[in-house]
């Protein structure tokens, strides 16, 4: 489903993955914890990123910030991604306020963010599974990817999720894909979740007339 409307998540961890590895970058300030990058575990790919030394990066960054950052993309069927989720997090002793879900929304245009501490699935079906699993806590990172008329039925929204991108909302979505990579960066700097979500959660136009 690579470039599909409903991969646009994952697109998102893979645009934040080149960026905190980039080599270029000076100084340094994420490096691979152990291993080769994107790692098979729990039935899904695993990035173990380590925050580089606070010497490197002197006053740079908060010291609220996150040492060790995880990226997963659970290899399952969308709708059971529910339980890799929960053997990652029980293998990790990770809390469950310190996840982010990245996820397409189709109630939202193209490329729009909306950044939530709680609440349900909204029809997405992995998200579904995550909380049947008993995990609630995490922040919902929902990525737009618009609606087809409901005129046209539910056959059309499956079509449509399973689709490409049109040519015309490929700048949108690219622009959405690098502000939800912006929002997780931020969160894992330090940024308190309020600040994050008043840059994250504003209109399509306002974020198209970003640089």
């Amino acid at each position: 489903y690579d470039g599909t409307r409903h991969n646009i998540g994952f697109a998102a961890i893979d645009e934040l993955a080149t960026r905190l590895l980039e080599p270029t970058q000076e100084p340094p300030q994420w490096a691979l914890t152990s291993g080769a990058i994107w790692q098979p575990v729990h039935g899904g790919s695993i990035l173990h990123l380590s925050r580089c030394s606070n010497e490197i990066l002197g006053d740079e960054i908060s010291a609220d910030c996150f040492n060790h950052l995880v990226l997963f993309k659970p290899v399952s069927n969308m709708n059971r991604s529910g339980g890799p989720v929960a053997e990652l997090l029980r293998d990790l002793q990770v809390p469950q306020e310190h996840v982010i879900v990245c996820y397409d929304d189709l109630d939202l245009d193209v490329g729009q963010l909306r950044l939530r501490k709680s609440g349900g699935a909204g029809g997405q079906n992995g998200v579904k599974s995550i909380l049947a699993h008993g995990i609630s806590g995490f922040l919902r990172l929902r990525i737009g990817i618009s609606r087809p008329a409901r005129s046209l039925g539910q056959g059309a929204v499956v079509a449509h999720v399973l689709g490409q991108f049109r040519a015309d909302e490929i700048d949108s979505c690219k622009i959405g894909v690098r502000k939800a990579a912006d929002c997780v960066e931020e969160l894992a700097d330090g940024v308190t979740v309020d600040n994050v979500m008043n840059k994250c959660n504003v209109k399509r136009t306002e974020q198209c007339n970003d640089p």
